[in-house]
């Protein structure tokens, strides 16, 4: 399958539909059967996975992603001398918007070089017991999906707990003592003492 959710912008990697990422909605057990995987409930793939107005060939094929991230041609690559992302019309800006769907909500690529994805659930989570979900963190495929719980503090992912406060607290006389490693940072680095003297 060829759909992304992130491209390298600076080389207008969206337009050739060569990504760098998907991203996905990680659902918990007792959320799972809540969730509706395509529009409204039907079994519309091609509303699932917006294909912009291409159908020749299904949505699943390279031609329907490139047309869903592109809008169909409507949103065009930057040129590369210096002019920025082209405008593009309020109609292809609209084509984000649509029915409610698990998906891809491709977002304009003036916005940002990801787009969204999107996570349909039934109303029913609303009504009567299922109101009060239980989460059981004993289960296996719970933890998968909180893998922040199992993180302390941002600290945590930078390495020992110990070493994490270390940095913290050395941080400034860090920066005071890295001495530069290539001649333009040395000027950087020289404007910037002459600035603070």
């Amino acid at each position: 399958m060829s759909r992304f959710t992130v491209w390298h912008q600076y080389t207008n990697r969206r337009y050739e539909n060569e990504g760098s990422r998907i991203d996905y909605s990680l659902v918990d057990e007792a959320l799972d059967v809540y969730v509706i995987p395509d529009c409204s409930g039907t079994s519309s793939l091609s509303c699932a996975l917006r294909s912009g107005g291409y159908t020749a060939t299904g949505p699943l094929s390279e031609e329907a992603a490139l047309c869903a991230a592109t809008a169909n041609g409507g949103f065009q690559p930057a040129s590369f001398n210096g002019e920025g992302i082209t405008s593009a019309s309020q109609k292809t800006l609209d084509s984000q918007f649509g029915q409610q769907h698990t998906g891809i909500i491709y977002t304009p690529p003036s916005y940002s070089d990801h787009v969204a994805v999107s996570l349909l659930l039934s109303d029913e989570i609303f009504k009567g017991e299922s109101s009060t979900i239980v989460f059981d963190e004993k289960v296996a495929c719970t933890r998968k999906t909180q893998p922040h719980k199992s993180q302390t503090s941002i600290a945590d992912f930078f390495g020992k707990k110990n070493a994490s406060k270390k940095l913290v607290s050395s941080n400034h006389s860090f920066a005071k003592k890295r001495k530069p490693n290539n001649p333009s940072t040395s000027k950087i680095a020289q404007l910037w003492s002459a600035k603070k003297g």
